[in-house]
């Protein structure tokens, strides 16, 4: 359906404010991003990888979207739906696999769920 790619400058990051030390310097790792978005009859899938300068920081990146995948479930209990529906099903099937100095990030939901907060 779609790809897209990109070099992440350091004036991007040093620009950038995500409002948290760790997170600062775990995302100011990152060198590069790319990714894809397709769809089947019945699932919209999404995938993106962001390539880092070392091991270590894919690893602590992969660590620290983890913890932003486990405190979005307590943001989702909040939603209305069909947004919530939406939002839980992309965190419960998001898979982080850190290989090398690359973190993939995938994750999958039914075209029924995204349909009905389109409408």
């Amino acid at each position: 359906m779609i790809g897209f790619g990109a070099n992440i400058t350091r004036e991007l990051l040093t620009k950038m404010d995500v409002g948290n030390d760790t997170i600062a310097k775990d995302v100011g790792a990152i060198r590069q991003v790319y990714g894809s978005v397709g769809s089947t009859q019945t699932d919209v899938t999404m995938m993106m990888v962001a390539r880092t300068d070392s091991i270590d920081a894919a690893k602590n990146l992969g660590d620290t979207v983890e913890g932003l995948r486990q405190l979005g479930n307590l943001f989702t209990m909040r939603m209305a739906q069909p947004r919530k529906d939406l939002a839980e099903a992309a965190l419960n099937n998001l898979k982080i696999t850190a290989r090398g100095n690359e973190i993939e990030i995938r994750t999958q939901v039914a075209l029924a769920n995204l349909a009905a907060l389109i409408r």
